[in-house]
């Protein structure tokens, strides 16, 4: 659970990262979310080296910007490298369908699965991107996740389970979601507390 409270983590970019991406004529904006400026130097995607490939996609994700990561994505086929890519753990701890999953595009979601994502790829700390989905209360999200093969119950270092993130977090429309689909309501936490205890600490009721 100690990676649910940190909401897209990525640090700092490095300097000449965050200023070579192609402009973009939508908001003027680079595809990795950042602001242009005068003195920015353009240019092409092509020329990018793959680890500033890799950190636009996560700062793409961040900004929740869906044409650079666009862009970005189309390049990474191109090479080749699709596959290793979209099942990296990056510094943050997160994959990109992580990333996604927590601001719920789900058809970027579905792209990445198509390029070789592994839906239940887990983070140094157990969490898969049903977690993420699950605690940031992205009910379409989660439902497309477990459809696509999803384990319900993947538990985390902690013994935590999407549930127990969604019923913590008190997302009621999730928590009833994952029931439907067959989550355990009583698997117990790594301090054998069920999901159905973790509503009392946020003074609500949901199982």
């Amino acid at each position: 659970m100690k990676t649910f409270i940190i909401f897209l983590i990525t640090g700092i970019l490095c300097a000449h990262c965050t200023q070579k991406y192609i402009k973009m004529d939508k908001d003027n904006l680079h595809p990795t979310g950042q602001n242009a400026t005068k003195d920015d130097t353009p240019i092409e995607i092509a020329d990018l080296k793959k680890e500033d490939l890799i950190e636009g996609l996560f700062e793409a994700t961040k900004y929740q910007n869906i044409k650079g990561f666009s862009e970005l994505f189309e390049e990474v086929k191109k090479r080749n490298i699709a596959k290793e890519v979209v099942n990296l753990v990056h510094w943050s701890d997160r994959t990109l369908l992580m990333n996604l999953a927590a601001t719920g595009y789900v058809e970027l979601m579905q792209r990445l699965l198509d390029a070789g994502t592994e839906v239940d790829k887990q983070g140094s700390d157990g969490s898969t991107a049903l977690h993420y989905a699950a605690y940031a209360g992205q009910k379409d999200a989660v439902g497309f996740l477990v459809e696509q093969g999803a384990t319900i119950d993947a538990a985390d270092e902690g013994s935590s389970t999407a549930l127990h993130a969604a019923a913590y977090r008190g997302h009621t429309g999730v928590v009833r979601l994952l029931l439907e689909k067959g989550a355990n309501k009583n698997a117990a936490d790594e301090i054998s507390r069920p999901p159905c205890t973790k509503p009392l600490l946020r003074g609500t009721r949901m199982l």
